[in-house]
């Protein structure tokens, strides 16, 4: 039924959850399982002399150390994965908008079901923010499996 699950980690406990059911699916199914990050870099600096030199040596700096914790993510992840027996592994990060991210990646690594954990966010704070798991439930191309 399935042959690639991709699942969006991004460090927190709902992730967590979100991985063991993906490993748990990936097994069953024999699929292959993606592990996937979006490092999100949109840093605003108010206008000033020198802002682009700041707000470009801050964005450098966050990217650098978005890169560094997205390894971290990504290497738990994989020692969970391998420890549970899965041999068909990959890892991939990209720098951008999550949900965005996590479509378009989905959809580019043909990902035939997608696997992430929600925060919860309810009531007036999702209407107007939004939630990274509904924008993806909404606008991905194959199944979405969101876990709490």
């Amino acid at each position: 039924m399935f042959n690639k699950i991709l699942v969006a980690l991004d460090g927190s406990e709902h992730a967590d959850r979100a991985l063991e059911m993906a490993i748990d699916i990936a097994r069953k199914y024999d699929a292959s399982l993606l592990l996937f990050h979006a490092i999100q870099v949109n840093l605003q600096v108010r206008n000033s002399t020198f802002s682009g030199r700041v707000a470009d040596a801050a964005k450098e700096a966050y990217r650098k150390i978005g890169r560094e914790i997205a390894e971290e993510i990504i290497a738990k992840a994989s020692a969970r994965a391998a420890a549970a027996g899965l041999e068909r592994v990959e890892s991939l990060f990209v720098e951008g908008e999550p949900a965005t991210s996590i479509i378009d990646t989905a959809a580019r690594e043909q990902a035939d079901l997608l696997v992430l954990g929600t925060r919860g966010m309810s009531g007036l704070r999702q209407i107007i923010v939004g939630s990274v798991a509904h924008k993806v439930t909404i606008a991905a191309h194959a199944p979405v499996l969101v876990t709490k």
